[in-house]
């Protein structure tokens, strides 16, 4: 044999075995009787070829091709198994993780119809979540409200870092602060004048006073008391009643003055009865006078020597008189 054809041979094994190493890396048994099946999917998030396809956790395939639908940009995976594991028609090959890092798998879970697929069918799909899936769904609406929050918080505690800036006079710690110095300088202003101490002393000599008195405030209490258990006791409906009769007479009596009835009335309202009264008052007055002053004129009565009397009172009167003229004149 020449070193040509031995070199071929060598070639051509080398190869064979070469093909055979790869499919069989790939979990490919060429010298087994193969089915294949399709399936289709809207995503496949991380499946590759070669993934394993298992029933029940048992490797029976893998996927031996990928490709996709330019018209409807679906997904159409080719499954590779050995002939020897039927698949009933309502069977689903559900896309599954196979750990924490994102490897995936497919997995078919048996249907109960009693019809075979065959190959070169196509498979019902699914999609399985995996952990990361489920843990992302669920945080992210808690990242959202967590966000929302903390803008919130932050908004909050911008107004509190206003609210408590020191140096700004409309801030609360600013007002509080020119609050204590009013309050100092009022404080300080008290010591200084003394009032405070002054009005103190005032308080103690009451409460003293208070204290002193307290028998007198002990029975001016118990008067009081007894004031009103008489007051109580007393029939205040009848008191009541006869306040009110003796307001309605009275009304009575007014209206009849302000109608000119009776001599009250006639002399409110007849404008010349009151002009007779005043004219009657001003004579008398006059009378009383001019009786004061000459009662010899109407007091004409001699009984023992009444007209020397008289005299005397008469001469008496005239002396008043001139020395009251001497005395103006002067």
């Amino acid at each position: 044999m020449t070193n040509q054809a031995k070199v071929g041979i060598f070639a051509f094994v080398t190869i064979v075995i070469f093909v055979l190493g790869f499919y069989f890396l790939k979990g490919i048994n060429l010298f087994s009787t193969k089915s294949r099946y399709y399936a289709i999917y809207d995503k496949v998030d991380g499946l590759y070829k070669s993934n394993q396809v298992t029933i029940n956790g048992y490797k029976i395939g893998i996927v031996s091709d990928m490709s996709i639908d330019q018209k409807t940009g679906k997904v159409i995976i080719q499954i590779m198994t050995e002939s020897d594991y039927p698949i009933p028609t309502n069977s689903i090959a559900e896309i599954q993780s196979t750990d924490l890092v994102g490897g995936k798998q497919v997995s078919i879970v048996l249907g109960n119809a009693k019809e075979i697929l065959k190959s070169g069918d196509t498979l019902q799909t699914g999609f399985k979540k995996d952990f990361t899936s489920t843990i992302s769904a669920a945080i992210d609406p808690l990242m959202a409200k967590i966000s929302h929050t903390l803008a919130g918080l932050d908004t909050v505690l911008h107004s509190v870092a206003i609210a408590l800036d020191k140096n700004d006079p409309k801030s609360t710690i600013g007002a509080l602060n020119a609050s204590l110095a009013n309050i100092q300088s009022i404080t300080h202003d008290i010591e200084a004048s003394g009032s405070l101490n002054k009005s103190l002393k005032n308080i103690e000599g009451i409460t003293t006073n208070i204290n002193n008195n307290n028998a007198n405030i002990d029975k001016l209490l118990k008067n009081l008391g007894t004031f009103s258990d008489n007051l109580k006791d007393t029939d205040l409906k009848t008191t009541v009643n006869n306040a009110k009769e003796a307001i309605a007479s009275l009304q009575l009596v007014l209206n009849k003055i302000n109608k000119g009835e009776g001599t009250v009335g006639k002399l409110v309202k007849d404008e010349q009865v009151y002009q007779h009264l005043d004219s009657a008052i001003v004579n008398l007055d006059k009378l009383l006078v001019d009786v004061k002053a000459h009662p010899y004129r109407y007091v004409n009565v001699s009984v023992f020597g009444g007209e020397k009397r008289d005299a005397k009172y008469k001469e008496k009167l005239a002396k008043k008189e001139a020395a009251a003229k001497a005395k103006a004149a002067k």
